[in-house]
């Protein structure tokens, strides 16, 4: 890090790569690097014998390589590549124990049949790669620059690790994750990223305690070169920490009247991120073009928010990935607009609604700078439900760079659920896989709506109502139905409110609808039965122009038949209960 930019806006043709050294956060921060590549651009081998898939000119179309690739050559592989390198170092002694756990504790690994008759004593002072046993920090440092190391003497393999180090962009430190968060935050000019992730993280560590004084001493000898590596990382990490901070106070400090920190403290966790956000903000507007008045976000793009599970890509699908609302209860999104002086819509979708857990889903709340939003179901199925706001213009000014979704649910639910793989243990809300803001006028023009429209039984409607409607006269319908009839269309909550403001209604037979409430109304304000097909009932009033359907029409009669005969077979099951 010592010979690396303070500051570094990653270029196209740049390739990140993350030496995950093994027992150091590696899966967990992994996770979060993705974070900040779309789908496409991530190699998808994560094991040094999946590279092979993949060709020579595949693998340098990538921009991130991460995962256990320490036994392949990548930096010959990408040779002639702006390669920026990455990784997280932890202290020695606590490394190999988490190591020499895992092992023991994972049937599948490789090693696991001679690690399990080993004591820790045996497995951290045994053989290593190479001449310098099991200092694998080192091992894997010092292999950035020289791939076969087999020959160098111990102190030499630590002189090239350090070397090495030396040109990595980023080396965090395990032991203050979050405060290395903050600083890969500053150094590539990313939102500050604060980690609620845990990602195959052990229940339980033996504590140094607990290890024989004699057996310690002899591990701590053992691990001598990743000691000293790891203490030569500490010190450049405190120095580029430093430099951050006096620069962060140096740039934004006067908006909190803030004074410098001296060397070695570190500034409040909420001043801090406050500084990086600032930063954060500056570095976005400086290495993109102006936003425009329409944002659209789809789970594939990189991300810039805060309490998210790591995205779920669809190998298959290159253009689909969705992504899961967790570990917390709150999740935030930005997105960048530039808005015009009018109301907007903000539209999402929701996945995975099989595996979501229904008391979850129904406590979705969803804010938008601060302000909660009346959330409208606009489609609903079994796998995906759409979701639409209003948004007033005074919630979106005009000198805020990002408009900041808030996501909320009441809890969190394991993910396994309803999903079989025992393994993911992540703790989920919702799933999203597209989200957008835009003018409400400009609907008709951006709404995934426009999707439910191309069917044959919707366009039918639309055309029976488009040759009868006055431009006067207001509809009661499905939010699909605002698309072709702009401004005349509300949904069913207001009809029941104020059904003598309507002349039409456009019922859905398919949605989840209080249709003995409405039936009443119908009845009592004169609506009559028009237009019938196997999805959508209209009924109309004061309109003699417009021949009226018997309500023992077969597509009229399936509206309330099913729906008594389910009723009256609920009440007959209730009465056997009691």
């Amino acid at each position: 890090m010592r010979h690396f930019p303070a500051q570094y806006d990653l270029q196209p043709d740049d390739t990140l790569y993350f030496c995950h050294i093994p027992k150091t956060a590696g899966m967990t921060f992994r996770t979060i690097l993705e974070d900040y590549f779309a789908c496409e651009e991530i190699c998808p081998a994560t094991l040094s014998n999946q590279i092979a898939d993949y060709t020579p000119e595949q693998l340098r179309e990538y921009r991130l390589f991460r995962g256990h690739l320490g036994f392949v050559n990548i930096p010959g592989l990408l040779a002639g590549k702006n390669l920026i390198k990455v990784t997280v170092l932890r202290e020695p002694v606590s490394r190999v124990i988490s190591h020499y756990e895992y092992i023991r504790r994972t049937p599948d690994d490789p090693y696991y049949e001679s690690v399990s008759q080993m004591s820790l004593e045996e497995f951290a002072t045994g053989e290593g790669p190479g001449r310098i046993g099991k200092n694998v920090q080192v091992y894997h440092i010092a292999r950035l620059l020289q791939y076969d190391i087999g020959s160098l003497e111990p102190e030499e393999a630590l002189s090239l690790a350090q070397k090495s180090l030396n040109l990595c962009a980023f080396a965090g430190i395990l032991e203050r994750f979050q405060e290395s968060l903050f600083l890969l935050s500053y150094i590539f000019g990313w939102k500050p990223i604060v980690n609620s992730r845990r990602e195959n993280v052990a229940k339980s560590k033996t504590p140094l305690s607990e290890i024989p004084p004699e057996a310690l001493a002899r591990i701590r000898e053992a691990m001598s070169l990743d000691r000293a590596l790891y203490d030569d990382g500490c010190e450049i990490f405190q120095q580029r920490f430093d430099e951050m901070q006096q620069d962060l106070v140096q740039r934004y400090g006067d908006r909190l009247a803030l004074d410098a920190p001296p060397p070695g403290q570190v500034l409040e966790f909420a001043t801090l991120q406050q500084l990086l956000e600032w930063h954060s903000q500056d570095r976005y507007q400086a290495q993109n073009p102006p936003p425009s008045e329409v944002s659209v976000y789809n789970f594939c793009q990189p991300l810039r928010g805060l309490g998210w599970q790591r995205r779920d890509c669809d190998q298959n699908r290159p253009n689909a990935a969705h992504r899961w609302t967790g570990p917390v209860t709150m999740s935030t999104l930005d997105l960048p607009i530039a808005p015009t002086p009018t109301d907007y819509r903000v539209e999402f979708q929701v996945t995975q609604v099989w595996a979501t857990a229904p008391e979850v889903l129904d406590s979705l709340k969803c804010l938008v700078n601060g302000h909660p939003s009346e959330l409208a179901i606009a489609y609903s199925s079994d796998t995906t439900r759409l979701y639409q706001a209003q948004i007033p213009a005074d919630w979106l000014p005009p000198d805020r760079l990002f408009a900041e979704l808030t996501l909320q649910v009441d809890r969190v639910a394991p993910i396994n659920h309803k999903n079989p793989d025992p393994k993911d243990k992540r703790l989920v809300g919702v799933a999203l896989s597209y989200l957008q803001l835009f003018p409400a006028a400009r609907e008709a023009e951006f709404s995934l709506l426009r999707s439910l429209l191309q069917d044959a039984l919707t366009t039918a409607t639309i055309d029976f109502m488009r040759d009868r409607l006055k431009p006067q006269e207001q509809i009661a319908a499905p939010p699909q139905f605002r698309l072709p009839f702009s401004g005349q269309v509300e949904g069913y909550a207001d009809f029941l409110r104020s059904p003598g403001r309507y002349h039409w209604l456009v019922l859905h037979k398919g949605m989840a609808l209080p249709v003995e409430a409405l039936l009443f109304q119908l009845a009592r304000c004169g609506f009559r039965p028009v237009f019938a097909n196997e999805v959508y009932v209209v009924f109309v009033r004061r309109r003699p122009d417009v021949p009226s359907l018997s309500y023992f029409t077969p597509d009229v009669r399936h509206l309330y038949v099913g729906r008594y005969l389910n009723s009256l077979r609920q009440k007959v099951a209730s009465l056997k209960r009691s």
